[in-house]
Parts: structure tokens; C-alpha cells; sequence
């Protein structure tokens, strides 16, 4: 079967994008085909490359870098150039920056009325906190995942994380939208629209009780039949939330009677009695090792996983199923496992993940693409508008 093109091919995006939210989005159109073009300061470019590279490697793949000091005239007139050329304009400058410079939405809209251009901020492009400066801990702080979690995640950027693909995602429908009318749109993600969306639950719940939500402390008694608990040679995760899973996880305990037991006939109770019901699940599992409660839990399909390190995750048989982690080299020759997008297609199957680009790596075949011929191109290095290598 002959291969398929991959579902973005001929699509090009220019990306003025830094860290992780907005360059992830961009990573996704990149991963289906699209010609997205990293517009980076000569200076050093998004700096991640310096402060987190590997982060740097897996967002910014499959992308070619741009170079270019777009605060000259020059550099802002080939800015210009490229933006004309672009199907999408991804940018997560500070509300207004942009506008600033003549590269504000209203006008390049109005200059290219097929253009779909879209803004990552921190707080929202309008309102009071417009203007702060914000990242994914400090958005977590504000939008009350913290309180929940009872401290800010500084580890993983899930914020962050989330707002690209929900950019990815909008940015996928304007494009879509464009087929039909012929007419881009403006796009807008805030990452405290995400953090916000990531606690629909907890928010639906408030607003219809006006209780707060517990908090990660107090979730053992929420949740009286998840959880942690150790385990001979580690430490598994229980989850059996619904009612049904109670007389189910009285047997696999090996305690049947429970399900008669007063204390723990409804889920109130259980909830009420929770400590109690904790000390008998933890006296079980201590009692059994990762295969022994794996197995039984299998046979009763049982929601029960071994809390993993990441070698055990590296080797897992489902992860290779899955084939979600690629190995390549990047430009400096170091090896990288990039994970793969959650999404997959048919047509991506077979795609190869090229490595992040060096700073300024296709600045002169970029350049010379939009129609600047070489003396200009070497004219514009020597005078620091662009970076080439």
C-alpha cells in the first residue's frame, strides 16, 4: 500500500513560540506534516535550549529555526514576508507586544484574510492580569489546583502540557473552518482557561453544592477504596470507586464478610470509617507481592497498578506495544527519547521525528525561499538581522 501524505502537508506555520505550552502545540502540527518554521532571537533563541534542552529537543522537533532580529527594519520586513506566506501564526509574546510592532492580529488579518492566528497567554489577552507574567506553577497557585493538590507540581507541566493540546486542538478546527469559508479566525488560549478546565469536575461540583473541594489531604477519606498501598516488593494504586467494585474488592481481600460488616454497608459509612477500612487493605497488600495482587486483581478485572519508576516504564511490554517512545539523535549527536503524540494516525505511523533544529539552522534556505537572494541573505548575517549556520 502506498504510503498516505501526512494530514498537514502544505500547511505552514510560523512559529514565534518559547518553553513548553505553545511549542507543544506547534510540535503536533509539526508531527502531522505541516512546514512549521521556529522564528527565534539571533541572541541565543528560546531560551530552553540553554536552560532545559531535553524539553527544548521534544517540543520543538520535527520544526526548522528562523533566526532573526525582528526589531530592525529589515528584520521586520522579512517578518512580514513570512507571515504572508504562513497559513497559521502561533505566537505567545505578552498581550500587546505584538500589536506594537504592526504584528498585532487585527492587521495581519486584515492583510491576509486567510490567515488563522493564535495567542498563548498566562492570564487572557484582556482583563486586569492581562499583562502579568505567569507559567504553569503560578497559574496552578490561581486557579485553586493548587489548594486541591495541597501544593504547586513543580515536576510536571501539566498545565502547560494541556494548554498545547488544547491549542493544537483549536488551531486544527480554524483550519478546518477555513476549508469550508475560506476565512482564518482568531485564536485565543489562556493557561488559566486550562488549569481551570482541567477541575471541571471539582468546579461543577462547587457550583451546584458550594461545598470547596477536598483537598489531596483529605482524599483517603473521599476515596476510602483508592489509593496507595505497599506491597511485599513495592507499591501498587487501588482504584474502586464505584459501588459495585465493593463486594468485588471484599473478595479479593479475601474477606467476603465485609460486605455485611455495618461499618462499611453504604458508601457513606465507608467514607465515615475510613481510617479503619485503610488499616484492613493495608494489612492485605503487605500480605502480597506485585504479581500475586496484579493476578487476582486481573482475574476480577480490578483496577489495580503497580506505581512504576521510569526504567520499569522504559521496558514496559505496553508502552513497546504501543510504540510510544521513539530514540533519536539530536543535532548535537546526543541520543533522545522522544514520547509520541497520544493521537495517532495511519499517516503518521511511518513518519520520522527529525530533532530539534540548531539555532538559525535554516535561516539562509528559509530566507532565500521568500525570495532574498544570496547577497542579501550574507548582507543581513553580517549586519546581526539574521543568524545562519
Amino acid at each position: 500500500m502506498a504510503l498516505q501524505s501526512r494530514p498537514l502537508e502544505g500547511v505552514r506555520v510560523v512559529d514565534m513560540t518559547v518553553v513548553m505550552a505553545a511549542p507543544s502545540a506547534t510540535m503536533f502540527l509539526a508531527d502531522l506534516g505541516a512546514d512549521v518554521l521556529k522564528v527565534e532571537n539571533v541572541t541565543g533563541g528560546d531560551f530552553t535550549r540553554a536552560s532545559q534542552p531535553y524539553l527544548f529537543e521534544v517540543v520543538n522537533r520535527n520544526k526548522r529555526s528562523v533566526a532573526v532580529d525582528f526589531t530592525t527594519e529589515s528584520g521586520r520586513e522579512l517578518l512580514q514576508r513570512l507571515i504572508g506566506t504562513a497559513d497559521v501564526l502561533v505566537q505567545g509574546l505578552r498581550p500587546g507586544a505584538l500589536v506594537a510592532r504592526g504584528f498585532g492580529p487585527e492587521e495581519m488579518m486584515r492583510q491576509y484574510p486567510r490567515l488563522i492566528y493564535a495567542s498563548l497567554s498566562a492570564f487572557g489577552q484582556r482583563g486586569p492580569g492581562a499583562e502579568r507574567r505567569g507559567v504553569d506553577a503560578v497559574v496552578q497557585a490561581e486557579s485553586g489546583m493548587a489548594w486541591i493538590m495541597g501544593q504547586v507540581n513543580h515536576r510536571l507541566g501539566l498545565v502547560d502540557a494541556s494548554a498545547g493540546i488544547a491549542l493544537s486542538q483549536a488551531i486544527l478546527a480554524a483550519l478546518f473552518k477555513r476549508e469550508r469559508d475560506g476565512l482564518g479566525d482568531l485564536v485565543e488560549i489562556s493557561l488559566l482557561d486550562t488549569a481551570l478546565w482541567l477541575q471541571m469536575f471539582e468546579y461543577a461540583a462547587f457550583g451546584a453544592t458550594g461545598q470547596v473541594p477536598v483537598t489531596a489531604a483529605s482524599m483517603r477519606t473521599f476515596f476510602p477504596t483508592s489509593g496507595h498501598y505497599e506491597v511485599r516488593d513495592g507499591r501498587v494504586y487501588l482504584a474502586a470507586n464505584q459501588e459495585k467494585e465493593w463486594p468485588v474488592l471484599c473478595d479479593l481481600i479475601g474477606q467476603p464478610e465485609l460486605t455485611d460488616d455495618p461499618r462499611f454497608a453504604t458508601r457513606a459509612l465507608r467514607v465515615q470509617h475510613a481510617e479503619a477500612l485503610h488499616e484492613i487493605l493495608s494489612i492485605y497488600f503487605l500480605g502480597t507481592t506485585l504479581d500475586e495482587v496484579m493476578n487476582e486483581a486481573k482475574l476480577r478485572s480490578m483496577m489495580v497498578s503497580p506505581i512504576l519508576d521510569y526504567p520499569a516504564v522504559v521496558s514496559h511490554p505496553q508502552v513497546a506495544a504501543n510504540d510510544s517512545l521513539r530514540s533519536v539523535t539530536s543535532a548535537r549527536g546526543e541520543p533522545i527519547t522522544q514520547v509520541r503524540a497520544p493521537g495517532r494516525l495511519r499517516s503518521e505511523a511511518e513518519g520520522v521525528y527529525r530533532p530539534a533544529p540548531e539555532l538559525g539552522a535554516d535561516t539562509a534556505s528559509v530566507v532565500r525561499e521568500l525570495g532574498y537572494s544570496d547577497e542579501q541573505v550574507a548582507q543581513m548575517v553580517g549586519d546581526g538581522t539574521l543568524r545562519a549556520i
